[in-house]
């Protein structure tokens, strides 16, 4: 939890339990590559912080995304999912019929950020959401 720590330091972030707890969950979840709902979670930060209350959940994980220290992704209309940024940037291949998301890795990312800064912008986070059915979806058609 140092490291947590630190992150949130120099995101200008005020280090409290519940900050530290969730971002704990989306470190772990991070090296599986999952895309967490709010629910996933909460029930996750429960074990590390019983009794948390959900508010609590949602305030850390807004505050995490605007310090840039996770991300939301997700389809219009489909439940956020949420990651870690750790790891940089990448795509991500979203499923329209389940909701599935997976990483995927993009070299074009680097070539993308050149073009933004030759426009004299900084580019602070990419994010790519390729909407493609997932294998299972789309086997059943």
């Amino acid at each position: 939890m140092a490291g947590s720590a630190e992150r949130l330091k120099a995101a200008g972030l005020r280090i409290t339990a519940s900050r530290l707890a969730v971002m704990v969950v989306l470190d772990a979840a991070r090296r599986d590559r999952a895309h967490l709902l709010v629910a996933e979670i909460i029930t996750r930060t429960e074990e590390i912080l019983p009794r948390v209350p959900r508010q609590t959940v949602y305030d850390c994980l807004d505050a995490l995304v605007a310090g840039d220290l996770a991300s939301r992704v997700g389809l219009p209309g489909a439940a956020a999912r949420y990651e870690s940024t750790l790891g940089g940037d990448h795509h991500h291949l979203a499923c329209p019929r389940c909701g599935r998301i997976r990483d995927a890795p993009c070299g074009a990312t680097a070539r993308c950020s050149e073009l933004v800064h030759l426009r004299r912008f900084e580019v602070v986070r990419t994010q790519v959401v390729h909407v493609v059915p997932c294998g299972r979806c789309a086997s059943t058609r």
